[in-house]
């Protein structure tokens, strides 16, 4: 089963991403969610239980990058999808460098972000059977 962590500023578009996220996918299990601000700190410390972060980083700033690089550097298998209405080049840039698995520009899309989420399941799946594999 995949865990997701949503991270985003308002709970009313949290809500609307679990909406599409449960509805294309029942079986994803438990979807925690965290707001800006503290609980993104709280957070890290429940990255060894999640396989894939949906994260507004909101603004065109680079403190949601640095939340991203945070949770690469604790667990690099996580799977992260970014969404903005920022279109810059250089954070949509950033953003893959790190490790982002894709950027959904703003008002997210449910076609997009289900083909994503099955996208990171893929790769989840693969890391998962690998790791079975090395031991």
């Amino acid at each position: 089963m995949t865990k997701i962590l949503l991270y985003d500023i308002r709970k009313d578009k949290i809500e609307i991403v679990k909406d599409i996220v449960r509805e294309h996918f029942e079986d994803m299990g438990f979807i925690e969610v965290y707001s800006n601000g503290p609980g993104q700190m709280e957070c890290a410390d429940q990255l060894d239980t999640v396989d894939l972060v949906l994260a507004d980083i909101s603004f065109c700033e680079y403190r949601g990058l640095q939340f991203i690089k945070m949770i690469k550097h604790k667990n690099p298998h996580i799977q992260c999808i970014l969404a903005s209405r920022c279109a810059e080049f250089d954070i949509v840039y950033e953003a893959m460098r790190i490790g982002a698995l894709d950027y959904i520009l703003k008002p997210v899309q449910a076609e997009k972000l289900s083909s994503d989420v099955q996208e990171a399941r893929k790769v989840i799946n693969r890391e998962k059977a690998a790791s079975v594999g090395e031991e």
